[in-house]
């Protein structure tokens, strides 16, 4: 972003006069006037202390409990600041970073094919000047689509140097496409990670604002990384006396060579969209069989899928008959085994409410009022007697989301609120069920068994609304 425009985004949001911004960073108003319009640019001499002035203005006008809030739309990438200082620190970089990327430009330095890579070590650096490049390439190619690749611990392990602080804001929706590398098997699901956080509230999160693809990999990767395609590498790591580093290369001839690195050491895919479920799917109709050969023992439900519609009933899907027959089949399937089986109070309620019944893969099917009961009851039937007496509904705000867990393999699929987009992500991990339930039971989510006598009084309650 350029500077002039970054400094007159700042005054609007201070609230402070350009007067008196002019004043602390020793400017007349008309000096001032022509930097803003672009006409003139402070000597590169002046650069330190024009920052530091502009910093010292506007953090005390800017800083209060939230005030990220009101930057994200500047700072895409941001954390929430917890002392004025902070704040003064934070635009004091971005300040100073923005007035180089301009030096730059006048000057006709072609940063994006130079050799030298830049360099910022300590903790506030590191934080700082992270959120602050990622979120000036967001902000110069507001129309791209971006891909991230990233070998950051998201979802097993901590973020290093304050980095989990760091949170992300898309208010122009740009599209963006996060592909994230996973060793399935140092990650494991430790007990002690589990204590720390759910990797699947995780994804369901990043899912936000991420169109996220998870890729598995045996590589064990000693730096952890984040390459913006086409625009920069930040490599993150650490001096002898664990110092926290980070490298930002440009050049993008190497970029170039770090991507093809990528594609060959990165090993398989582990997320795939709709689209590319249903192709597998028609290549290969015994994977879903295959899933449920591997043992099910746990489904968590947080969305309103329905299992028991008949192929006849997805027709509003628009599938074909074989592709209804076949979802139909598998969900029939999973109801028919004796897995624990979660329902968040909020799908059900969903479904009650709209009458939306979600086909996996398939399509959304609309339920009329006068028949949703009918399918709550033809649900209570279906369901193998020691599913339903291993039942639990469970109140969280995790939604849009179905979780299955085999003996060796976990799937998560998830879906947006119209039922456009579809994701599913595998997980290469035994055990997956155990430690769900001892997650959810740690953190203390209402759970409630299922009795007969209360599903019923839920049924004669939605009757009600209805009659």
């Amino acid at each position: 972003m350029k500077t002039a425009i970054l400094i007159e985004e700042l005054i609007s949001i201070a609230g402070i006069t350009k007067k008196d911004f002019a004043a602390s960073v020793a400017l007349s108003p008309s000096g001032l006037s022509r930097f803003l319009s672009g006409q003139q640019s402070p000597d590169l001499r002046d650069h330190k202390s024009f920052s530091n002035g502009a910093a010292q203005i506007l953090a005390p006008a800017i800083f209060e409990s939230n005030c990220h809030l009101r930057l994200s739309g500047l700072f895409p990438f941001i954390y929430e600041f917890t002392s004025r200082n902070d704040l003064q620190l934070f635009l004091k970089s971005a300040i100073s970073y923005a007035l180089d990327q301009d030096f730059a430009e006048e000057y006709d330095v072609y940063l994006d094919y130079q050799e030298e890579e830049s360099f910022y070590y300590n903790q506030r650096q590191v934080l700082n000047m992270s959120c602050i490049i990622l979120s000036d390439f967001l902000q110069q190619g507001q129309d791209e689509a971006f891909e991230f690749y990233s070998t950051m611990p998201l979802l097993f392990g901590e973020l290093p140097y304050s980095l989990k602080r760091v949170l992300f804001n898309n208010p122009r929706q740009q599209k963006i496409c996060w592909q994230q590398s996973l060793n399935f098997r140092q990650a494991a699901l430790a007990t002690d990670y589990m204590e720390v956080n759910n990797p699947f509230g995780k994804i369901h999160q990043l899912e936000q604002s991420f169109d996220l693809y998870l890729w598995e990999t045996n590589s064990s990767d000693n730096q952890h990384y984040i390459l913006l395609k086409n625009h920069c590498l930040l490599i993150f790591a650490a001096l002898p006396d664990a110092a926290p580093t980070l490298k930002v290369i440009r050049n993008k001839n190497y970029l170039l060579r770090f991507l093809q690195f990528i594609d060959k050491s990165w090993g398989r895919k582990q997320s795939f969209n709709g689209e590319e479920a249903r192709q597998l799917l028609d290549q290969d109709p015994a994977l879903l069989t295959g899933l449920l050969d591997r043992g099910l023992q746990a489904v968590y439900n947080f969305v309103p899928v329905n299992y028991v519609l008949t192929a006849g009933e997805m027709a509003e899907t628009g599938a074909s008959p074989e592709e209804r027959e076949r979802m139909q089949n598998f969900l029939h399937a999973v109801i028919k085994s004796d897995a624990d089986f979660y329902y968040s109070s909020a799908a059900v309620s969903e479904f009650s409410r709209s009458g939306k019944a979600i086909v996996p893969l398939t399509g959304l099917v609309s339920i009329p009022e006068e028949r949703r009961v009918e399918l709550l009851q033809r649900l209570e039937a279906e369901v193998n007697p020691e599913m339903r007496r291993r039942s639990r509904l469970i109140y969280t705000s995790m939604s849009n989301a179905v979780i299955l867990c085999t003996r060796d393999l976990c799937l998560l699929y998830m879906i947006n609120q119209d039922g456009s987009s579809e994701k599913i992500h595998f997980f290469l991990m035994k055990n997956v069920a155990e430690y769900l339930e001892e997650d959810y039971r740690r953190k203390q989510f209402r759970l409630v068994d299922y009795s007969k006598s209360r599903w019923q009084a839920y049924l004669d309650e939605v009757s009600s609304r209805f009659s």
